[in-house]
């Protein structure tokens, strides 16, 4: 397996902002449904964001509060940085698993002597080429031999 592989890559970002804005679009029937009973003054009338923990809560009736809760946010972003780095990693194991084993260097280099050695006695590039790939080789394996 490669360390690489626990690395985050671009795709963290990615999946970061996608978490985010599902958070916020999870908000958005919270917000207009409340908008739209303002006109009866309800005292319940408090908007908030976050997901499991709401870390952003306006009560429009008294706006003396602080709308950002510390700890709440501190948690759910930590929680969203998780999901994101355990879903990239998640997704780099699919994809490794579709791409196959590299090549070790050992090997590589065990080819590459072999490639030159049957090029030496004569044996046609063609031939060399079909002994590869019946061997398994990939056609871009055996064009890094030569």
């Amino acid at each position: 397996m490669k360390k690489e592989i626990f690395i985050p890559s671009k795709r963290f970002a990615y999946i970061l902002g996608t978490i985010l804005l599902f958070v916020l679009v999870m908000a958005l029937p919270s917000l207009f449904g409340k908008m739209f009973t303002i006109g009866s003054m309800n005292p319940e009338m408090t908007i908030s964001i976050g997901w499991p923990v709401s870390f952003f809560e306006v009560d429009i009736l008294n706006m003396t509060s602080m709308p950002i809760k510390w700890a709440a946010l501190i948690l759910s972003l930590l929680s969203y940085i998780l999901v994101s780095y355990c879903l990239d990693i998640l997704i780099s194991f699919i994809l490794m698993s579709f791409k196959g084993p590299e090549k070790p260097e050992a090997v590589m280099i065990q080819a590459r002597k072999a490639y030159y050695y049957y090029k030496s006695q004569g044996v046609g590039e063609a031939k060399v080429h079909d002994m590869f790939k019946q061997k398994g080789w990939k056609e871009e394996d055996i064009a890094k031999l030569r």
